[in-house]
């Protein structure tokens, strides 16, 4: 179940301004997080570290850093693009030396990649003129079953959360990360079929909240369709308000109540 084709890039430097061995190593897997190896000091550390942070913060992080004084100029800066690459990718791995960028793995989708090779070619600090990429759009690998699959969305959505501008079907781009998963498990089960639920609070009259909970299903369905989920695979359903988690009668109840549900079935 190939998701695309690899994608390899190189343009080399012959310039060297730092040692052959310093290398920084991020590791992602679908749970995980991972960085390994040379750093230039603590404030940097803190900087490469905090910024791994804020870009998975759904993902353990796992470090083994050394700090080394004789960095490669700007690495920093340089570790920072390449965590903000990896976003584009659902697992993977980059690496990141003097002069040099790799970055291996499985982007979310088709779109994903392309952001990836878009950003890949500007942006980087003076001297990164070496990148290797092998990134493939979508999973690969043999098919899921359905009841995996919804548990590995439920998952990504509980720890990302897909949440809408107040009284209107229109996505917060904040929630974009969380789609990018599910349409990501959804590739790896692509038999299953998907329901895609919308449900409220009960701050609007119920058939308000109805159509409400309607258009903000079919707006994240639009979604996972344009990034590759078949149209034929997704049933768009809207409860309105029928069918609360919690009390309505506080701000954290209706919170809970107001979200996305999916099911999936072979």
């Amino acid at each position: 179940m190939s998701g695309g084709l690899v994608s390899r890039s190189r343009a080399t430097t012959s310039d060297s301004a730092g040692p052959a061995d310093y290398e920084l190593t991020i590791r992602l897997t679908r749970n995980t997080i991972e960085l390994h190896g040379s750093v230039p000091d603590a404030p940097a550390t803190a900087t490469i570290v905090a910024a791994v942070a804020a870009a998975f913060p759904d993902r353990p992080l796992t470090t083994g850093l050394v700090p080394r004084p004789d960095a490669p100029p700007r690495f920093a800066d340089a570790a920072k693009l390449a965590i903000d690459l990896m976003t584009r990718l659902a697992e993977g791995e980059a690496s990141l030396g003097d002069g040099r960028f790799a970055v291996s793995g499985a982007a979310f989708h088709g779109s994903a990649k392309a952001e990836l090779l878009n950003a890949l070619a500007t942006g980087w600090p003076e001297g990164y003129e070496t990148r290797d990429v092998n990134v493939t759009a979508g999973p690969s690998g043999p098919a899921v079953a359905a009841p995996d699959c919804e548990a590995a969305i439920k998952t990504a959505i509980d720890g990302r959360g897909i949440a809408f501008e107040v009284g209107r079907a229109q996505m917060r781009a904040d929630s974009r990360p969380a789609l990018d998963h599910v349409a990501y498990e959804a590739a790896r089960c692509p038999d299953a079929l998907i329901s895609v639920a919308g449900h409220t609070d009960s701050d609007a009259a119920a058939d308000a909240n109805h159509r409400l909970s309607l258009e903000r299903a079919r707006a994240v369905a639009d979604l996972l369709i344009a990034e590759g989920v078949a149209t034929e695979r997704i049933t768009v359903l809207g409860y309105g308000e029928s069918r609360p988690l919690a009390s309505n009668g506080s701000e954290a109840g209706k919170a809970r109540n107001r979200r996305i549900e999916f099911v999936l079935r072979n």
